[in-house]
């Protein structure tokens, strides 16, 4: 992660959807998957990238890009749409170019603009919504005590031991992602 200096920033999520993008296969629709890279210091630097979604034109992505927004910074962002062909191999779809701060600045923090692929248009819409991050440096303490809990006694090969997982979840927009 890139450090910024600015006292003056937020930290953002995109969440990004395709529409109607261009088919890239043949014998299937593709598999496309968005990377999102940062003008830094005159190089362009990957900042995440989202799951691949299989066989889909018209991907909502789950996974979000979380960034910071500095407010007294220009950022410059590059929105690459690419068809995953194998681990090694992809194809580009259509790339945009934009600022965090248009993105900030349009209605509902939703910012929408059609992918180009060296100069060619049709090549479908990108989707992306900003949300800001709300940080706590709240504590929470819990206990948990279990009684009467079956199945939990000496096996033929030792003690069988009950198991616990813990999965950690937040609301967003009414609904909850995990963490």
């Amino acid at each position: 992660m890139v450090e910024t200096t600015s006292s003056l920033s937020l930290q953002v999520m995109f969440y990004i959807s395709g529409r109607k993008l261009k088919n890239l296969d043949l014998l299937s629709k593709s598999d496309p998957r968005c990377s999102v890279f940062e003008f830094i210091n005159n190089k362009w630097v990957l900042r995440g990238k989202t799951e691949t979604k299989k066989d889909q034109l018209n991907p909502n992505f789950d996974t979000p890009i979380i960034m910071d927004y500095c407010f007294e910074k220009t950022q410059k962002l590059k929105f690459v749409m690419e068809d995953v062909d194998s681990k090694t191999s992809s194809e580009e779809i259509g790339v945009v170019e934009t600022t965090l701060g248009a993105i900030m600045g349009k209605r509902a923090q939703t910012f929408e603009s059609e992918l180009l692929h060296q100069q060619q248009k049709n090549r479908g819409t990108i989707i992306i919504r900003a949300e800001s991050l709300n940080q706590s440096n709240k504590t929470v303490r819990m206990q948990f005590i279990w009684n009467n809990c079956g199945n939990v006694r000496k096996g033929c090969c030792g003690e069988t031991v009950a198991r616990v997982q813990f999965q950690f979840y937040r609301k967003v927009n009414g609904g909850w992602v995990k963490t």
